[in-house]
């Protein structure tokens, strides 16, 4: 690196021999700042929302939205030419202060929306939320960014080699951030503590910043160092308190008895009166008592099978099940199958009264992943019940798909039944509900022969491939519950005919029927429609036009989103013709925004495959992220070598474009086969390899491609290059962001992720041919 001299600085700092370095090390830590701040926000935003995980896309498109605000829109509105390392250091300490807020906005933003803990938000609270809490860092972040070129352009002798020298240098801090969260923070601290940390450090950087180019006396860097220290006082004895205090904020009126971050997710336990309620990742899994859900959740399945011995629970366990199924004199044997162990121990300590059934010696207890499993044991069961929360997020929709129900039917036994709830209503059944559940009535008949449809607040669907097994005549279900002498509260010989009418069975029977007529759709891992039906049906709720919107969407042709895209790059080649090298500047933008446009949405979509093959996603969050970045500081690194080595940058630049359309129709094989295979240890190490492989090279091709653009930009552009080297910055967030937008709202809920994959490749070979000479 070859820096200018310092004869022109004046400051008392220059005579020490790590001048040249340290004051370099601000631009890292504006990466590592970063990458470890979104890690975090999309930890703390997933659990408001829900834990979908296609809220992600909407945080990580809002999160690239404000830096490329923040680099373009800001740093031309306040052009700071003029001692540029002050304003960065003045930016650094305003980055300080906004975490801790960010951590209270996100823990509080419910009250905005007057909404309560626990409840799903619509798409629209989802988009708002994740503006207005990435807005502050992201902005001053992307400013930083500028600053951080104008101060290092002051140091180099090019004007390109300063710009990614910068480029790399935040590379190279976020995949250092994001390995520092990943492996060890987030294994001792919780994120707020994180945050913190963050902020600590950008106060140290900050001040010296301030102090090295304002040339501080030494009374003034004495005094700075003293301020420092005591913030970090300050944040160590109160970090704690403010963990507590924000959690309180967030569970208004429940008491927090702990909160928990695991392998799987967050599990918090509240109080309200005498009911304890278990939540992962913000979604209500079960409350201590709940006897009526506990006795519908098992005595339907448990009643519609004429001898239940062997028996399979998946969740559900510690809310009160077990105790239902125990009471059954036929029973002799019942698998609990629960994926986080936490919920078990957590039981244990703040619901004694489900301990005694969880120590049965009847009872065996895997914390495993259901599909893995059932992939592994060679067991049969009478009766197979899910008692999960319904399909919100691809880690649940994972147990409601065609492969998952296949696999439940491989394991029944002669006459089994397989048996599950979902949101339903009393007495009437909307468009969008009927669309909603329709959707699984169809799922199950796939592998099914008979399927049942129990109507009530809570629809209970009930399969089996046995001749004449299910019944829905209340009757005989009478008969079975006072034979084997069960004592409910709920489920009783008064209760069942009411519940189970005829005219309510025949009711809700049509409305499904009406509904499977117009519509052959089924839920499957890789085109997870019910994600669709559920954004239709929150959206319902709270509001109409985001329900018509969504409507009309979902009736366009699939491949209308291929023909619009196709026609948008064709225009772009016509016009690239007719102007030949006037377009040269324009075609570099076009495939920067292009590449920033899949390297989003890729790393939305490899985190949902994640999630769908292994369903542990919310743990490797950081670490999918920091091997990103890892990706991106590598391709960065290569592109400064091959800037300065390589005579004919073009031909690479074009390669690059084309491999990245290359690159989701490899990945979109990988989870085919995948799909496919035996989940042996070895066959996993395998997996997890590819997996990293894949995250590196779209880091790598991304990180890459903007180095190499940016040198080919500026040497074509004649004007004032400190006014325009960040318009391919902005142009490549600009196109991360609405890559992220699309993908949560539109592609992967309507086209799948195997049709969204072939979309990238469609739009990155046409990028490709407008680069073509």
């Amino acid at each position: 690196m070859r820096f200018k001299s310092l004869k022109s600085q004046s400051s008392p700092f220059r005579k020490y021999p790590v001048f040249k370095t340290l004051r370099t090390l601000p631009v890292g830590l504006l990466g590592f700042s970063a990458t470890m701040t979104q890690i975090i926000f999309l930890r703390e935003l997933m659990v408001t929302f829900a834990g979908n995980e296609l809220s992600i896309a909407v945080i990580l498109g809002s999160w690239l939205l404000w830096t490329a605000a923040g680099s373009g829109f800001v740093d031309r509105l306040i052009p700071v030419q003029k001692n540029p390392g002050a304003a960065l250091g003045i930016v650094q300490l305003l980055l300080s202060l906004i975490l801790p807020l960010s951590i209270v906005f996100m823990r509080g933003s419910f009250l905005f929306f007057n909404r309560t803990p626990g409840e799903i938000l619509g798409i629209l609270p989802i988009i708002w939320i994740s503006l207005l809490a990435t807005l502050p860092f992201c902005l001053l972040s992307g400013w930083g960014f500028a600053l951080s070129g104008r101060m290092i352009s002051s140091l180099k002798t090019e004007e390109s080699e300063a710009i990614n020298f910068v480029y790399q240098r935040e590379a190279a801090g976020a995949a250092l951030g994001g390995f520092l969260v990943s492996l060890i923070l987030l294994k001792f601290w919780s994120g707020s503590s994180i945050l913190l940390f963050v902020s600590v450090l950008n106060v140290f950087s900050g001040l010296f910043l301030i102090a090295l180019y304002r040339n501080f006396s030494r009374r003034k860097q004495l005094a700075a160092a003293i301020l420092a220290i005591l913030i970090t006082g300050i944040v160590i004895t109160e970090a704690s308190d403010f963990q507590m205090g924000t959690l309180r904020l967030f569970w208004r009126n429940q008491d927090v008895l702990a909160s928990k971050d695991t392998f799987y997710g967050n599990i918090t336990i509240t109080r309200s009166g005498e009911q304890v309620n278990f939540y992962e990742n913000g979604l209500l899994s079960f409350s201590v008592p709940d006897p009526l859900g506990a006795e519908e959740a098992t005595q339907f399945a448990l009643l519609e099978h004429p001898n239940p011995r062997r028996i399979l629970l998946i969740g559900g366990g510690v809310g009160g099940r077990l105790e239902k199924i125990l009471m059954y004199p036929s029973v002799y044997a019942v698998d609990y199958v629960e994926l986080n162990p936490a919920v078990i121990s957590l039981g244990k300590q703040f619901i004694p009264s489900g301990k005694p059934a969880l120590l049965n010696p009847m009872v065996h207890i895997y914390t495993t992943d259901a599909r893995l499993f059932l992939e592994r044991t060679r067991t049969l069961y009478d009766v197979i019940i899910l008692d999960m929360p319904p399909p919100y997020t691809a880690q649940l929709n994972r147990l409601y798909t065609v492969s998952f129900f296949r696999n439940v039917s491989g394991h029944l036994s002669k006459g089994g039944v397989f048996s599950f709830g979902l949101p339903g209503s009393e007495n009437f059944i909307g468009a969008d509900l009927a669309r909603y559940l329709a959707t699984f009535q169809r799922t199950l008949r796939a592998v099914f022969k008979n399927v049942l449809a129990l109507p009530g607040n809570t629809i209970h669907f009930v399969a089996s491939n046995g001749q004449n097994t299910l019944t829905s005549d209340p009757a005989v279900l009478i008969q079975r519950l006072q034979e084997r002498k069960v004592k409910t509260l709920f489920i009783s010989p008064f209760y069942l005919p009411f519940r189970l009418s005829e005219e309510r069975r025949d009711a809700l029977s049509k409305r499904l029927k009406d509904i499977s007529a117009a519509s052959f759709s089924v839920n499957k891992d890789f085109y997870p429609i019910a994600y669709y039906y559920d954004i239709l049906l929150w959206s319902t709720y709270f509001y109409q036009g985001t329900r018509n919107v969504f409507r009309q969407l979902a009736a366009l042709p699939h491949w209308i989103y291929f023909v619009i895209a196709a026609a948008i790059y064709i225009v772009l080649l016509l016009i690239r013709i007719v102007r030949k090298k006037r377009m040269f500047p324009m075609r570099i933008g076009i495939s920067i925004f292009t590449i920033g446009f899949t390297e989003i949405a890729f790393e939305v979509l490899l985190i949902l495959g994640f999630q769908i093959v292994y369903g542990y996603a919310y743990y490797l969050l950081s670490i999918i992220i920091t091997v990103f970045m890892a990706g991106l500081a590598l391709g960065s690194g290569l592109a400064q070598r091959i800037i300065k080595s390589t005579p004919n940058l073009y031909r690479s630049f074009i390669r690059i474009q084309l491999a990245m359309a290359a690159l989701p129709i490899f990945y979109g094989l990988f989870l085919t086969v995948t799909h496919q295979a035996q989940h042996t240890p070895f066959a996993d190490s395998l997996i997890y390899i590819a997996f990293a492989i894949f995250t590196l090279s779209a880091g790598f091709l991304g990180g890459f491609q903007f180095p190499v653009g940016n040198q080919l930009y500026m040497a074509e552009k004649d004007s004032v290059r400190t006014k325009n080297w960040g318009t391919l910055y902005g142009l490549d967030l600009a196109g991360s962001f609405l890559g992220a937008l699309l993908i949560a709202v539109l592609f992967t809920p309507l086209l799948g992720m195997m049709n969204t994959l072939l979309f990238l490749a469609f739009i990155n070979l046409f990028a490709w041919m407008t680069l073509k000479r």
